[in-house]
This record gives structure tokens, sequence and C-alpha cells, in this order.
């Protein structure tokens, strides 16, 4: 069975990447190997251990990065990892790209450029390269401005048949061979539509019966093909393969669709699985069930699973999904991540941070183990170590300086505080207060006693606090919470939430390493964490705001 994972692991640890420009999405190009790569922290063998066979990908074509591709390419097929790129969907929406949506040169020209930059080889797709996805949801051009009336449903499905049609051509003057090895599709929403000829109103599935309509009569679409009608219909039957994307319930999806489905025998398969605040169990049971069914369906191949890393420039529900957060320790730096979207101004480098496999911020607990579900499910193990928060493990990396060894050593708190008869301003005046930080680090340095973790002193450095949405009981707007690290001080939710995060950092001494490396052997904890600072206490009821687990 297909099981794959999105892939769109932005570096930004803020929303909106606090303000400083949002780096390249293409995450093929080398400039993010730092990421990917086996010489960093090397989240395609992450996927690989958590069980995955495939990654998908977004804007891996289309974002006119002019740097090599091919190492991504290569490193996945090293460790038996298929890859499906995506296009740049929003070029259909560019106003010089796309005329009328009509996509045929936008398509073709991002194709043979992406050939020229590792895409290509040997006169074929990169052995690596399983399926291309050609457009992320088109559905929604409906409400674009070109799309006139609105609400039209010529819009999307000429952008997806001339896209199509471009991408034919360009292998073809590409003079690529065993084409129909690559699979191609399209990803749809689950909303609920009506497909261009009116036979089938369903989510995802008004899609399906889209391009059945419209490769028998592009008319439909208000296209011309350019390539030979009899090649684009041999392509749709040969390699086709429909896709929709969906948070719901595998139970809800495979009754709606598998139950329902007419379009054999062109498979489908799941091109986003959100599991949208579900806890593990349940995220296993469902993978689970999807393995079982594409086993004994021919026509449902499987499903990726949305995504590997929360998505925190988006914040909002985007929070809800990834299977990993990032923590504060910075692994190393990338090098510029640019596109031709980017402004001149924003073309930067960004700190690569470690992984954790918890999300703090998901109540209750077992919603935010979302790693340890797919792994449960396919057979896997999360990871732990290189590349991970709380490991040993340093990266090294080359620049022109010389090698440098780039871990850090810290342990990182995260707890919220609800109060409902206290501001924002207030709380946060007294939990970035002197005497707080003094509190917690005579809480820990209780708690630890005379414990081998502590070689040096204990302090804290880099206290944040923010305002989090939709946290238990919280009814007012705010910004969905970050996270900075594994070790997480549970809390109760209430009308106002806030999280408050520190790293307690230890100063070096010699054998502060050696130490380290014995608690990862053998970690140990303290479930029953000392008594809440009283500084905590007088911000209001806070008598269980500091509670659950703490591990060094």
């Amino acid at each position: 069975p297909l099981r794959g994972i999105a892939y769109g692991a932005l570096p930004c640890i803020e929303h909106d990447c606090g303000g400083h420009g949002r780096p390249s999405e293409d995450m093929v190009q080398s400039a993010y190997s730092l990421q990917w790569g086996a010489h960093g922290r090397d989240d395609l063998n992450t996927m690989v251990k958590l069980g995955a066979s495939a990654v998908r990908l977004y804007h891996s074509l289309g974002l006119g990065v002019d740097s090599d591709h091919g190492a991504f390419l290569d490193r996945a097929q090293e460790i038996g990892l298929n890859v499906m790129p995506g296009y740049h969907t929003e070029m259909a929406n560019e106003p010089d790209l796309c005329p009328g949506f009509d996509c045929y040169e936008t398509w073709k020209n991002s194709t043979l450029e992406g050939f020229r930059h590792g895409f290509k080889k040997s006169n074929e797709w990169h052995p690596s390269v399983a399926m291309l996805v050609l457009l992320n949801e088109p559905d929604f051009f409906e409400m674009q401005p070109k799309c006139i009336p609105k609400m039209s449903s010529w819009c999307r499905v000429k952008a997806v048949l001339s896209a199509l049609d471009g991408v034919l051509a360009a292998e073809e003057e590409a003079g690529i061979k065993e084409k129909d090895r690559v699979r191609l599709t399209v990803t749809w929403s689950f909303a609920m539509k009506t497909s261009v000829d009116g036979k089938v109103t369903g989510p995802g599935t008004y899609g399906f019966q889209d391009m059945h309509a419209i490769v028998d009569d592009p008319s439909l679409a208000d296209y011309k093909p350019r390539m030979p009608l009899a090649k684009i219909k041999s392509a749709f039957n040969n390699r086709w393969v429909h896709g929709l994307n969906t948070a719901a319930p595998w139970s809800f999806v495979d009754e709606k669709i598998n139950q329902e489905y007419q379009w054999s025998p062109i498979p489908w398969f799941i091109g986003e699985y959100g599991g949208m605040g579900q806890p593990k169990n349940i995220i296993e049971a469902d993978l689970v069930a999807m393995d079982q069914t594409a086993q004994t369906l021919e026509s449902f191949l499987g499903a990726a699973f949305f995504q590997f890393q929360v998505t925190y420039w988006k914040g909002g529900q985007e929070m809800n999904f990834g299977l990993f957060s990032l923590g504060e320790s910075v692994l190393g730096t990338s090098t510029e991540l640019c596109d031709r979207l980017t402004a001149h101004d924003q073309c930067r480098t960004w700190d690569v941070h470690c992984l954790s496999e918890r999300l703090p911020f998901l109540h209750p607990e077992e919603v935010g183990l979302r790693a340890a579900g797919v792994a449960a499910a396919w057979g896997g193990e999360v990871p732990t170590g290189h590349g991970f928060c709380g490991s040993d493990v340093a990266i090294i990396v080359s620049n022109e300086e010389g090698e440098r060894r780039l871990a850090s050593d810290s342990t990182h708190i995260e707890f919220t505080v609800s109060n409902p008869d206290m501001d924002v301003n207030s709380i946060r005046q007294k939990l970035k207060s002197a005497s707080f930080s003094s509190a917690i680090v005579a809480a820990v340095s209780s708690s630890l006693g005379q414990s081998s973790a502590i070689q040096g002193t204990v302090s804290v450095s880099d206290l944040k606090v923010v305002e989090v949405e939709g946290a238990e009981g919280s009814k007012g707007p705010g910004m969905a919470l970050p996270t900075w690290g594994a070790p997480v001080i549970g809390a109760l939710g209430g009308a106002l939430v806030l999280a408050c995060i520190g790293a307690l950092l230890l100063s070096r001494r010699g054998r502060k390493a050696r130490a380290a490396r014995d608690l990862h052997a053998q970690p140990k904890r303290n479930d029953d964490v000392a008594e809440v600072p009283k500084d905590l206490e007088s911000a209001g009821d806070a008598s269980e705001a500091v509670a659950g687990s703490h591990q060094v």
C-alpha cells in the first residue's frame, strides 16, 4: 500500500515567519539539504523509519529555483522512498501565467526546467519519481478573479486539462522514455461539489468525474489540446490516479468513496489524510484500516499523511496537523532559500531546528502524539537521537570558516496558565518577571536534588509567552502556540490560556557531555514536579498549572 507523508517543512517557528518573509516552499532544492539530507536532520530517513514508502511534495516544479534538485531525489532512491513531486499550483492564479486558466505553456516550461535541474536521468524521469501531482485542490480556482463568472467549474477543469497537456508535451520534447512508470494525478478538496458534466455530486468525487468527462470531451473545459487527443487519452488510461485530500475519519471516507466508486480500473488515493483532532489510537486504527483496504481493493492505493512538520507560519487550524514540532535547539543554518517569488530583501538563510515528536499545544496529550500513531500503524518507530531535540548528537557542517559543532544542551519546558480574572498583559508581566524565573529554577533544582543531571548553574533563558488559540476552554482569539521542545509540563485550559516557554540552560563543565549521554541511555523522570512557584500562584488559581512530567 501507499504510505506517504506530505512534506512542506518550512523552517519558520513563528506565525507568518515572524514577519521576516517566507522562505521558498520548494523543499527539493539543495538549499534545504540540511533538513532532508543524511548530513543534516535527515528528514527523509525519518519518514522511512516511521514506515513510510513515499514522500508527497507541493512546490517542487514551477518556482524557478535555479539549483540542483537531484540530490534530494538521489537520497530518496538510496533509502527506498518514492517521490511524488508537486507543481506550484498557484501558478494558475498568477496574473502573467495561465491566461484564462490555459496552463499549457506554464506547466510545459516548468517540467522542462525540472528536467534541467535533476528530475531527468538517462532520458527518463529520475528513478525515485513515482507520481506527479499536477495541481493541488484546483477546485478553489472558482473563487479567483480569473474565474468569470464566479464558482464556474470550467476554471478548474481547463487548468487541469491544459496542465496535463503541457506536461505530456514536455516529456515528448525532452525525449523521455518509459513514461508510463510515472503516474499522474490531481488532488481535489473534500468539498461537496458537482462535476462539470453534472453527473456526480459528492466530496472529492466530482473531480474524479471531471477528469473522465474532459478527457472524453475537452470542449467541456473550453480547451483545445495541443497534443493529439489520442495521446492524452492514452496517458489518462495508463497513468492516471484519482486523488483527494481529507481531514475526515477513514470510516466516513471509506463509505462515501469506496462504497460508491465507479471509475475503475483507474485507482484512487488520499493525497492528504489529516486526522485532525484525533488521538494516537484513532490515527493508528485509521491507517491500519486503510492498509487493509488497499491490500484487498484494487481501486484504492493508500494515503499520504498530512504532514511531516507543524506549519507554524500559517498558524490557526494548521497547527492541528504535523507529526513533529520544532524545538529551539539549532542544528545548523541553511544556505539562502529563494525562488522567483522571493523579494530581494527577503532572500536569506534560515536556522534548522531540532524535531520533537510531541505537539504539546494540542490537548489532550494523546492528540499530540501523532508520530507515534503513524509508526504503530506502519510497523515503524519514532526515531530519537540524530536531529531530534534532547539528543547529544551534533550535526557537523562545513562552511568557509571550517567545521562547526552545532548541537546545544538545554531542557525545554512548556506549560499553560489559565486565569479568567486577569488580562493577557497582567499574566504576561508576572511570567516575565525575575521572581518567576527564580521560582522555576528553585522548583527544578529542588525536584532534581543532587542528580548528576545538573552539571553547573541552572538558569532560565529565552522566556516566551504566547496566547493560544483554540486551547481547551479558551473563548477569545489568539495566536497559535509554537513549540520549542519535547519535555512538557502539562496544564489545564481556561477562558484565558497563555503558554510560557523557557529553556533551562546548564552551564558547561567537563563532565556535562558524558552526563547527558548517560541520561539519554537511561532517562530519569520525576512525575511529581516540586510545588508550584508562589509567583505563579499569585497569577490566579494555578494550583494545577505545573503538573505532569519533567525530563532532563
